[in-house]
C-alpha cells in the first residue's frame, strides 16, 4: 500500500489541447474528508481538470497522486477507489432502476452474494427505494440525477468527483442534491464537486478553489479566500433591546464596516480576524446589551465570484 499523506496530491499539472492551453501549472491537495467546491466559468478548465483525476483524460506534464497512486502509471487501481460521476453520463433507458445500478455494481466487480445489499443500501441513501422496480425512461430528471450518484457510490469509493451534479435541476432537487453530498460526506467520503450555480457549494464545501483560464488563481479555507480578497464577514445579531445603544458601541469598535439595523437584528460587515470576533460579543455583554444570538452568516461564494472578476 503506497504512503498516503493526502488524499489528492496535484504537482505542477498541465493539459495541453491543439490549439490551447487547458490547464496551467496546477498545485492542489486535498484531504481526507475535504468537501472540495470548484468554481470557474465555462472554459476555464473545471471539467478537463476532473476528467484528469477520473483518469478519462492524460495530463502533458505534472505529477498527481490519488491516494498515493500515481494516474499515469496505476489509472487502474484508482479506478477502483473513486466514483466519477461526469455532467452528462450514460442512462439505459429500457432498463429498471435495481438493474442500472446492478450493472455498476458487476462492473465495480462487486460479489454476487454482496450485490444485493449495496444496491438495496444505496437505493435507500438516495431515496430510490420506492421506485427501485421502474423503467428510467418513466424517471424525472432529478430522480434520474440522484441515480447517477447511486451508480457512483455503489462500489463504496474514498473519493468522488461529481461535475455539476446540480445542473439543469430545478430548486427544489439542487436542495436535495445539495443534502445528498452533505450525507456523502459525513459518512467520511471525500469529494470534489464543481457547480457555477454557486449556491449550491456555499453551504456544503469547507474548501474551494477557484480556476480562470487554466489557472488556480485561489484555492483553500473559504474563510482564508475571503481574507485574502478582502471580502469583510457578515455577523447577524439579535438584540433584545437597547437597539441603538449596541449600534453605538458597534460603531466605536475596530474593524467595523457597514452597520444595518432590521427590527431587532442588527448586521455587522467585519474586516477583522475571523477568531477575533468573540471579543464583538464580550464589547456588548459589558455594555449591558442584551444578545439573544450573535452568529456568523454564510459565507456569499456569488459576491465572491463578481467580486474578482470571474
Amino acid at each position: 500500500m503506497p504512503d498516503i499523506n493526502f488524499v489528492v496530491n496535484i504537482s505542477k499539472l498541465r493539459k495541453n489541447f491543439k490549439h490551447c492551453v487547458a490547464i496551467d501549472n496546477v498545485d492542489l491537495q486535498i484531504e481526507s474528508g475535504d468537501i472540495f467546491g470548484l468554481i470557474g466559468a465555462n472554459g476555464s478548465g473545471k471539467t478537463t481538470l476532473l476528467k484528469i483525476l477520473a483518469t478519462v483524460l492524460k495530463p502533458t506534464s505534472g505529477s498527481i497522486q490519488i491516494l498515493g497512486y500515481d494516474v499515469s502509471r496505476k489509472p487502474e487501481k484508482i479506478r477502483g477507489v473513486i466514483g466519477y460521476l461526469p455532467e452528462s453520463f450514460g442512462i439505459y433507458n429500457d432498463l429498471k432502476v435495481w438493474e442500472y445500478i446492478d450493472f455498476f455494481a458487476e462492473a465495480y466487480r462487486i460479489p454476487k452474494k454482496e450485490r444485493l445489499n449495496s444496491i438495496n443500501d444505496v437505493l435507500e441513501l438516495m431515496g430510490l427505494e420506492s421506485i427501485r422496480n421502474l423503467y428510467i425512461k418513466d424517471l424525472s430528471r432529478g430522480m434520474k440525477q440522484r441515480l447517477g450518484i447511486a451508480r457512483t457510490i455503489i462500489h463504496d469509493p474514498t473519493l468522488l468527483i461529481l461535475d455539476e451534479p446540480a445542473c439543469g435541476l430545478d430548486p427544489k432537487t439542487r436542495v436535495e442534491i445539495r443534502e445528498i453530498i452533505k450525507e456523502l460526506g459525513i459518512m467520511g467520503k471525500t469529494i470534489i464537486i464543481s457547480s457555477n450555480v454557486l449556491s449550491d457549494l456555499a453551504g456544503i464545501c469547507n474548501k474551494i478553489g477557484i480556476l480562470r483560464d487554466g489557472n488556480l488563481i485561489f484555492n483553500g479555507l473559504i474563510n482564508d479566500i475571503l481574507s485574502q480578497i478582502g471580502t469583510a464577514f457578515t455577523i447577524e445579531i439579535g438584540i433584545q433591546s437597547n437597539i441603538e445603544k449596541a449600534k453605538e458601541i458597534l460603531q466605536q469598535q475596530q474593524n467595523i464596516g457597514d452597520i444595518d439595523v432590521k427590527g431587532n437584528i442588527i448586521k455587522v460587515q467585519y474586516t477583522g480576524r475571523q477568531e477575533d470576533m468573540h471579543n464583538l460579543l464580550t464589547t456588548l455583554v459589558d455594555g449591558k446589551i442584551q444578545v439573544s444570538f450573535f452568529h456568523e452568516t454564510f459565507v456569499d461564494l456569488e459576491d465572491v465570484y463578481l467580486k474578482m472578476g470571474l
